[in-house]
């Protein structure tokens, strides 16, 4: 839902996306997999919002969260969620 809420079009893609849009159960279904024991949600393009979002939850309670040419915002997607103060970047 936080990624598809800050996606935006990209090229020929803004020939489908409608600004008051949302993300609907629907979708979330449509892009669950299950795949070699783990779950995986993955969306690319989503009604003209570029998405690119990759999530992976394994049977051991780890997961992964993808995404590409997003910047910087998955990090504010966790923190929302968290309901913490805003992450720092640490780059090595």
């Amino acid at each position: 839902m936080l990624s598809f809420a800050d996606a935006r079009p990209r090229e020929s893609s803004v020939i489908e996306h409608a600004e008051k849009d949302e993300f609907q159960p629907g979708d979330l279904l449509d892009c669950l997999r299950w795949e070699e024991g783990k779950l995986r949600f993955s969306a690319d393009y989503l009604r003209g919002r570029r998405m690119k979002t990759d999530v992976v939850l394994r049977p051991d309670g780890t997961g992964t969260l993808t995404t590409s040419g997003r910047g910087k915002a998955p990090v504010l997607w966790l923190e929302r969620l968290k309901g913490k103060q805003r992450l720092r970047v640490v780059e090595r």
